[in-house]
């Protein structure tokens, strides 16, 4: 039985996001600004990337050393860290756009032999399928309306009106500063990564559009490749928006180090190379203090709420942050401390405590204000990638990316072996399809293979 994969996605909503003006979202209640006081647990360790050495040439080398992201000499948390994954967590639990994410990958031999583009439509030559993410999650504003997620992060993004098209700026009204640490806070060698050597890197987004992995299933066809023919399981669309699940770095640092597990040799050009090596980074280790601080200027009283809601969202679900989260890095929790508020109309400003802890008890339970921008669907799903509970402790919580090797995605499918599986079962299905074709290569469909597993029943059963 194979380990799942180390990242989930949260499904597109079928409801296009909500899009109001900058007026219209103010009037949803009392503006406030003020600032948030919190803490940062650091549940396993964190590496936020600052400069990494390499030994090797532009197109094959490996990582000597990563060190972690400093300033003046000082190791920190960017702000820009912080806001960039709690608004990848707000933009999915709101039904908001997808603000970020790699707009092309063209056709490159030995690399994409389809180009597809994420926002953008087919182009000649490079780009054959596209937009990948459904059209209704663009950032895209029309008549000066944007999403929920934009009016509080921000954005810039062309105004496709009637008249002309023009770029539009839109103000962070969320302000979230960085998190300096201690000198001699950081742990230089106790975690090792592992990588395979090359340009790419282990865990690296390398979605194809020939494959049902990124993909939502569109079609099959034949192509010809190198000596021999094989079958491209065509994707859709993207399956919704990616999120790593929290585990034991130790212990998946320890399945990738066994032979047995993932190979660490390959035969290339007639002789064994090595496919497998590990190197040195700098992290902050678990239990170390970090405190931070977010401004935010002329909010929705709602709005806050729900903000503040999505920082500490329940006791089960917790955050991911930098780099090596497909190993176990980078689980964190949000402990907000103090809010102050003040009334944003008023010229004499009078700050004032603010009662977060009764919206933190609440929870996202339906008669609250903010309850009606959540997606419930994208809650469920978050509870299951996001949740760091007694699951954990399970020895055998382990998750891992499938190798590259036979029976996995190094395996081609001949077209012969899809038509057989299509006359035995019928009334087929793309799940079918790849069901039927499991035990000769197992990597063809991501929810079939995702969820053939031990831990699956346990991680859907999780609740927000």
């Amino acid at each position: 039985m194979h380990n799942p994969v180390p990242f989930d996605f949260v499904p597109f909503s079928n409801a296009a996001p909500k899009t109001l003006t900058d007026g219209e979202w103010e009037a949803k209640g009392n503006l406030v600004s003020g600032h948030i006081l919190y803490s940062m647990d650091i549940l396993t360790p964190i590496h936020i990337v600052g400069k990494q050495t390499r030994q090797g040439n532009q197109n094959n080398y490996k990582i000597t050393q990563s060190f972690f992201n400093r300033s003046g000499g000082r190791p920190v948390i960017p702000g820009s860290s912080i806001k960039g994954m709690i608004r990848s967590f707000f933009e999915a639990l709101t039904n908001s756009w997808v603000s970020q994410a790699t707009d092309k990958y063209p056709k490159v031999y030995e690399e994409h032999h389809l180009g597809f583009a994420a926002y953008g439509g087919p182009e000649p030559k490079k780009i054959r399928y596209g937009p990948m993410i459904p059209e209704r999650f663009h950032p895209a504003a029309r008549d000066g309306k944007i999403d929920l997620a934009s009016f509080l992060f921000g954005i810039v993004i062309e105004d496709k009106d009637e008249k002309e098209e023009k770029e539009l700026a839109y103000p962070s009204r969320m302000m979230f500063e960085d998190i300096p640490l201690a000198s001699d806070i950081l742990n230089e060698n106790s975690m090792r990564l592992p990588d395979i050597p090359g340009k790419a890197f282990m865990g690296g987004p390398k979605p194809k559009i020939n494959t049902w992995w990124y993909f939502e299933p569109l079609g099959i066809a034949e192509r010809q490749a190198k000596g021999h023919r094989t079958t491209d399981f065509i994707g859709e669309h993207y399956r919704g928006r990616k999120f790593y699940f929290h585990q034991n770095p130790e212990k998946t640092m320890s399945w990738y180090g066994n032979r047995n597990n993932w190979p660490h040799q390959t035969r290339k050009r007639g002789r064994m190379v090595s496919s497998y090596y590990t190197y040195p980074v700098e992290t902050v280790p678990r239990g170390a203090p970090g405190h931070g601080r977010i401004c935010f200027e002329r909010v929705p009283k709602p709005l806050l709420e729900l903000f503040i809601l999505c920082l500490q969202p329940g006791t089960r679900i917790k955050h991911k942050i930098g780099y090596g989260r497909a190993f176990g890095l980078g689980s964190v929790g949000i402990s907000v401390k103090e809010v102050t508020v003040f009334a944003s109309d008023t010229i004499l400003q009078e700050p004032s405590p603010f009662d977060f802890k009764s919206v933190a008890d609440a929870g996202f339970v339906k008669g609250n204000d903010y309850v009606g921008y959540v997606d419930t669907g994208a809650l469920q799903w978050l509870a299951r990638i996001l949740s760091f509970d007694e699951l954990l402790k399970r020895q055998d919580y382990v998750l891992t990316y499938p190798p590259f090797t036979d029976r996995y995605f190094k395996t081609p499918v001949p077209m012969n072996k899809v038509r057989d599986v299509q006359r035995r079962q019928g009334d087929y299905t793309t799940e079918s399809i790849a069901e039927g074709l499991f035990d000769f290569k197992k990597t063809i469909h991501f929810r079939v293979y995702q969820e053939k597993t031990n831990l699956w029943r346990a991680i859907a059963a999780r609740k927000p």
